[in-house]
């Protein structure tokens, strides 16, 4: 093996290794100051289905969305349908709820790539790519989109100080998709998980590795509390690290070490 074969080697496993070592990443906001973070934030990974959550806004701001409940779009074959839940309509709650593909599928060929390229810039979203293998339908699933958890921290944080030039109807329907449920003490949780395959150095997809994101906030009163977790795990046939990387944030905000106090 010629030394140029071995240096790509040596490299590759290296970043490899670093990939997997330093994969989670959780960050915890409250009136802009860290109230905790832990591990590597500045790495990108793919948004996967938090992709949905700017999504929305696009799709609100564009009047492809009309309200929570409208459009209502009918299953057919040919759409994604590896979810049992997805055979069947959807309006934008269910999408969400659902985390519907197919549905998700439907709103960026309504927008075209340069108008969802012009967002992306809007948002600020990670390295704004979405030149991936048929970027319409997939760009955002282990392809060319990436975002790291900082950069979710601060697209979160700009979404809800009400920063992009979009309509209030694209803020005010988005926020209510994402909600999810009334915790403890009245606290309202909302926000969007996401799963999908780690990549590896050369941005390929790695069988063995998944990832799990959570992005959002608790709110009570004028109190918001803002959250960013990203895990990585073996993939062992399920698609189950969103979920997980969710009820992690929620044994850490009961956790009374972590002071978040989120029963006061």
């Amino acid at each position: 093996m010629c030394l140029r074969n071995i240096l790509s080697s040596i490299l590759v496993i290296f970043f490899t290794t670093q990939l997997e070592v330093n994969a989670n990443c959780l960050i915890v906001l409250e009136d802009n100051k860290v109230i905790f973070k832990e591990g590597n934030c500045s790495k990108r990974y793919a948004p996967c289905s938090t992709f949905k959550f700017p999504l929305a806004l696009m799709g609100f701001n564009e009047n492809i969305l009309k309200d929570e409940h409208s459009p209502k779009i009918q299953f057919r074959k040919g759409f994604e349908d590896w979810r049992p839940e997805w055979k069947k309509t959807h309006d934008p709650s269910l999408w969400i709820k659902n985390s519907c593909l197919w549905y998700s599928q439907q709103i960026t060929k309504q927008l075209g790539i340069k108008n969802i390229q012009k967002y992306l810039k809007i948002f600020d979203y990670g390295n704004k790519d979405f030149s991936g293998d048929e970027p319409l339908m997939k760009a955002w699933l282990s392809s060319s989109l990436q975002i790291s958890p900082k950069e979710q921290m601060k697209f979160l944080q700009s979404y809800l100080a009400h920063e992009f030039d979009l309509s209030q109807k694209s803020y005010d329907f988005t926020k209510k998709i994402l909600y999810k449920e009334t915790l403890s003490s009245r606290w309202k949780l909302y926000g969007k998980t996401g799963t999908g395959h780690a990549q590896n150095f050369d941005k390929s997809k790695n069988p063995k590795k998944q990832i799990g994101w959570f992005v959002g906030w608790i709110e009570k009163d004028k109190r918001k509390i803002l959250m960013v977790n990203l895990i990585e795990k073996d993939f062992n046939g399920t698609y189950d690290a969103g979920p997980e990387s969710l009820a992690e944030l929620k044994k850490f905000m009961l956790s009374p070490k972590h002071h978040l106090e989120p029963n006061q």
